[in-house]
């Protein structure tokens, strides 16, 4: 039941200049896969767990954080997540985790060009049954509008996953902003531990 945390991602981040020609990144074509954490106008720092490093991870993990992503683009750039099935986390208890969705000044890109996938987020929360427990999905030009979500999901014993996936572009004049995180409102050592061992290896 303590299946590998660490989702299979394809992570692809595509910078663009303002005249609309790849650049280069640490030596990087921006159409070569990078796996690099983004955090004051930078890529730097090898991404482990979506927009986080290692240590940032573990540092969420012991504050009570099943996942807890980040990106922030201030240059025009194409942030793209696609996961396979979904990370899995575990429940000890009875309990609620707190979900927080925030994004901001992110553009549709949908048709803009070859390069450019469908513009969408999406992010769900699955049952230990398999159900859909929580879902968030917008598409096209609805990624646009700001969304500031703060609620809570009750949980029970037992293995829960869950599934982030985005595409979109930014433009380079405001900063965007993309944050999903799932945290449990009370931290038992047991659901920390779970992590520990099935997250950080």
């Amino acid at each position: 039941m303590k299946n590998r945390m660490v989702s299979l991602l394809i992570a692809t981040i595509m910078i663009f200049a303002i005249s609309g020609c790849a650049i280069q990144v640490d030596g990087l074509s921006s159409y070569t896969l990078l796996e690099h954490q983004t955090e004051d106008d930078s890529l730097s720092g090898l991404m482990y767990d979506y927009y986080r490093t290692y240590e940032q991870t573990k540092e969420d993990i012991q504050n009570g954080y099943i996942v807890n992503t980040g990106a922030s683009f201030s240059e025009q750039a194409m942030p793209t997540v696609k996961g396979g099935g979904g990370t899995s986390f575990y429940v000890n208890h009875d309990n609620s985790i707190d979900i927080s969705i925030t994004l901001k000044n992110l553009i549709d890109g949908t048709d803009r060009d070859r390069w450019t996938p469908d513009s969408f987020v999406s992010f769900e929360v699955y049952d230990p049954s398999g159900k859909v427990a929580y879902s968030f999905y917008e598409k096209g030009t609805d990624i646009e509008n700001d969304v500031d979500i703060d609620t809570e999901l009750d949980v029970y014993p037992g293995e829960w996953r869950y599934k982030i996936s985005f595409a979109y572009t930014t433009n380079g004049i405001n900063p965007s902003n993309m944050e999903i995180a799932l945290r449990y409102k009370t931290i038992f050592e047991d659901d920390v531990q779970w992590l520990v061992d099935n997250k950080l290896k």
